[in-house]
């Protein structure tokens, strides 16, 4: 019998796993509500792990079944736990701003954690006796705390609670060719452009990107904003870049040199210290 002169490959199928690395106020409820609609309607699996719930993580990439869309928050280093075969993608944005952002969320917010009364743990993480505050805080919760100083100093204490996904942004490795890079400020405004790219990095076929697509425009900021699901006190405030130059005050420029610019010089958004001339 004649060996056929030609095979037929079969269309690259999308990979059993997807990744996306983010950051809190990075765009992380947008793309948490696309995946999960996503996920839902294809039959995969989906799940978001918080940066505390590396022991989840951990458990559940051992025993993946199916397709599966994952988003893992700030400081959780998980690369190294990965199967070969998988694709990600990892968001960052000016740290000035998701500084400020998380800030004004965590004075009104409803989740949990916010709430609890501050534990020894979190006491030493805000380093609050670094700080002369003239009232005891040990009876306070975080959003408590943080609404009881001025604003300077309750940006300082939320700098604090970011200072690991700060450091974990510095230290993420940019080159690995497996994970599309995403800026905020690129994505906010271009979300249809974005995703298109970012569902063929992650190698969906024509299905999945319809899907994709629709949740993408169903979830944008104008869409919301249209239905009345932004402003004040809600998740989706005003998606503006460089809103901290109106809440950096001299002093907190300062700290925020010491503490970060060489991350500000490698993300790009600064080229040397002069925004924080005084």
């Amino acid at each position: 019998m004649r060996k056929p002169l030609f095979f037929t490959f079969k269309k690259k199928k999308a990979p059993p796993l997807i990744v996306h690395f983010c950051y809190h106020k990075a765009m992380t409820v947008y793309f948490n509500r696309v995946f999960m609609s996503l996920a839902k309607e294809a039959d995969w699996y989906f799940k978001s792990y918080k940066w505390f719930e590396f022991d989840e993580f951990t458990e559940d990439i051992q025993n993946l079944k199916k397709e599966s869309l994952l988003m893992v928050g700030p400081s959780l280093n998980v690369i190294d736990l990965l199967p070969r075969r998988y694709l990600g993608s990892h968001i960052v944005r000016d740290p000035r701003d998701l500084l400020v952002s998380g800030y004004k969320y965590h004075k009104w917010a409803q989740e949990p954690w916010i709430h609890e009364r501050l534990n020894e743990a979190m006491i030493n993480r805000l380093v609050l006796k670094g700080f002369k505050l003239d009232f005891d805080y040990s009876n306070m919760s975080y959003q408590q705390l943080i609404n009881s100083v001025d604003q300077t100093v309750g940006l300082e204490i939320e700098l604090n609670w970011r200072t690991n996904s700060l450091n974990h942004m510095f230290d993420w490795d940019y080159q690995n060719p497996m994970v599309m890079e995403l800026r905020y400020e690129n994505v906010f405004g271009n979300e249809v452009e974005t995703f298109t790219e970012l569902f063929k990095h992650y190698s969906f076929d024509n299905k999945m990107m319809e899907i994709g697509i629709k949740f993408v425009r169903h979830f944008s900021f104008e869409n919301q904003k249209e239905t009345g699901k932004t402003g004040d006190n809600q998740h989706l405030t005003m998606g503006v870049s460089g809103q901290w130059k109106e809440y950096f005050s001299d002093e907190l420029k300062a700290i925020f040199k010491e503490r970060h610019q060489d991350l500000l010089v490698k993300l790009g958004y600064e080229q040397d210290d002069s925004w924080c001339t005084i």
